[in-house]
């Protein structure tokens, strides 16, 4: 947690156990409280990140219920979204200059932004090529993959350097684009 950091080391520090929850740490990892996987919780951490303003946003990487995304703040948690049909989130990123932004995508390859802090979503078209007016391009990276195929990206992270440059790792490569919105 970014917001947690004294002494140049984060004293608030998350960690998922699969279908065994979410665990949370407020002295650096001395001591440990599971504060996910009971009740109206994610069952288990999938990919997660956590906003500047020390916001947790997580994909339920379990199978029950199916791959929603959370948002866990103020000790409390929050269903942001659900995968439609056998559709699953895979990834989440925050962008780090901006706690608002934050961009999702599915193993079916949809990809959704919101600028609310997760209250809404727009839903997005970043396939291999422009569409129509708004989309974005994916460039690859020399020497890492060869066709951007949305339907495999595994992780999506904001260049913590580069504002507004998403990089995608996928089955077949790494792929960057920059977004504007």
């Amino acid at each position: 947690d970014p917001s947690s950091v004294q002494g140049g080391r984060a004293l608030v520090v998350y960690i998922g156990s699969y279908d065994n929850g979410i665990w949370r740490s407020a002295d650096g990892g001395n001591s440990w409280a599971q504060i996910a996987g009971t009740g109206n919780t994610p069952a288990s951490l999938g990919r997660g990140e956590v906003a500047r303003d020390g916001t947790l946003y997580t994909v339920d990487d379990s199978f029950n219920p199916p791959a929603n995304l959370w948002r866990y703040r103020a000790g409390s948690w929050t269903n942001i979204g659900g995968a439609t049909g056998t559709d699953r989130f895979q990834s989440v990123t925050v962008d780090p200059t901006n706690a608002n932004r934050i961009y999702t995508n599915s193993g079916g390859g949809n990809w959704l932004r919101s600028t609310t802090g997760g209250n809404s979503w727009t839903s997005l078209n970043y396939g291999p090529t422009r569409n129509t007016t708004g989309d974005v391009t994916w460039h690859n990276v020399p020497n890492a993959g060869s066709v951007f195929d949305n339907t495999s990206a595994l992780q999506v992270r904001f260049d913590p350097v580069v504002p507004g440059r998403l990089w995608v790792v996928h089955n077949v490569g790494i792929w960057r684009t920059q977004v504007t919105d």
